[in-house]
């Protein structure tokens, strides 16, 4: 038991604490780190393009902000790709002067719907994708032209914001990704993001590869794929993207559900990468990040909780360390409930109530997503959780 628990302890240490100190010594000692050249005359051709599927609420708010970014019109091709839409979406995403519309009744997936819009920019140098709910800063595209300066250089990421505010049912989802950011800009000063922002992300024409039909996280898919063609996919934090948050934690929920499921389809699909051979820092990155982050840490925090209590019970005699770190289990699984009530109440919370409440959500969202995609229930057509 005290093997169990020392193991389960490592794996978790280093899954949210040892890989970030490692990064970041790795990035500080290393002299190949990326900088974006300071240049704003990197305008390549872009293709941006935005599905769709019953989106009437926001679409017409999407295409002015796209439309109101600082980019050349005469380089920018914003493409609205509608997939069985059974609103408005495609005809108030017409109305707007400067964007294409590619609508399509029958609903195949957005992986089938991106597929499609992409087979209609053969112009473009770059495709940017970005969701319809997400708005941009409007400096957002020429920030990450820039890196593509270089030329190994094969994606760029944008950086995701959930505008929540305290009270709101899921605000931790925000502080989550304050999080996740920072872990972003650690990835890409050590090499390279293994997981783009779905919200904003690019890749460069010349990587694209159609998408499976069937893809549950097209953003991963796409990351990966660029990876696996030798590219470094770049991180700009100030190519900011804001989308508003899930209005429940039903919805919430359903939608961690679906991206574990998704993340379990692609730890499968991209097998090259559980092995350190061929470039170890992507391994690292993917292994501690990714791997280790689903497969093992859910695993690991409840390893962890019996074989503490094993040790205590059984042992009469046993460090002081062992009391402390099942108080300390029970105290963030304690205030993780209380978070739970205050959310469900829609009652405001402090940041570690929060933080505690979405650390064991995420976790119990990655158990239920594993055995979704086993069990073949997670089908690439999947509810739209609504958005405020």
């Amino acid at each position: 038991m005290m093997t169990v628990f020392w193991i389960s302890a490592l794996l978790l240490f280093h899954a949210y604490f040892g890989y970030a100190i490692t990064a970041w010594l790795a990035a500080r000692r290393s002299p190949a780190s990326r900088k974006p050249q300071e240049a704003t005359d990197i305008l390549p051709r872009v293709a941006f393009i935005i599905p769709a599927c019953d989106e009437a609420g926001v679409i017409q708010a999407k295409c002015r902000n796209t439309l109101a970014l600082d980019y050349p019109s005469d380089l920018l091709d914003i493409i609205v790709v509608s997939d069985g839409s059974a609103d408005k979406t495609p005809e108030l995403a017409a109305q707007c002067p400067g964007v294409r519309v590619l609508h399509q009744p029958a609903r195949m997936g957005k992986a089938a719907a991106i597929n499609r819009a992409v087979g209609q920019a053969d112009l473009a140098e770059i495709l940017v994708f970005s969701d319809a709910n997400t708005l941009l800063s409007g400096d957002a595209l020429r920030l990450m032209m820039r890196h593509y300066a270089d030329p190994e250089v094969g994606g760029v990421s944008g950086e995701k914001r959930v505008s929540s505010k305290p009270g709101h049912p899921v605000h931790a989802e925000g502080i989550y990704w304050r999080y996740e950011s920072r872990m972003k800009q650690l990835d890409a000063g050590f090499y390279s993001l293994v997981a783009a922002a779905g919200e904003l992300f690019s890749i460069r024409r010349s990587h694209w590869e159609p998408i499976p039909e069937d893809t549950i996280l097209d953003d991963l898919h796409l990351t990966l794929t660029v990876c696996r063609q030798g590219s470094i996919f770049a991180y700009e934090p100030q190519a900011i993207a804001t989308e508003p948050p899930s209005p429940s934690l039903a919805d919430e929920q359903e939608r961690k559900v679906r991206i574990a499921a998704g993340a379990f389809q692609t730890l499968f699909r991209f097998k090259w990468l559980w092995l350190p051979f061929g470039h170890f820092r992507l391994w690292y990155i993917y292994g501690s990040r990714r791997i280790l982050r689903w497969v093992f840490a859910p695993v690991c925090l409840v390893l962890l909780l019996l074989s503490n209590a094993c040790i205590l019970a059984s042992t009469e005699t046993h460090s002081p360390i062992y009391s402390v770190a099942i108080a300390g289990q029970l105290s963030v699984y304690t205030i993780a409930a209380i978070g739970w009530g205050l959310n469900r109440l829609r009652q405001p919370s402090s940041p570690i109530i929060q933080a505690c409440f979405y650390f064991v959500f995420m976790h119990l969202a990655m158990f239920a997503g594993f055995f979704r995609y086993v069990s073949g229930r997670q089908s690439a057509l999947w509810r739209k959780a609504s958005r405020q």
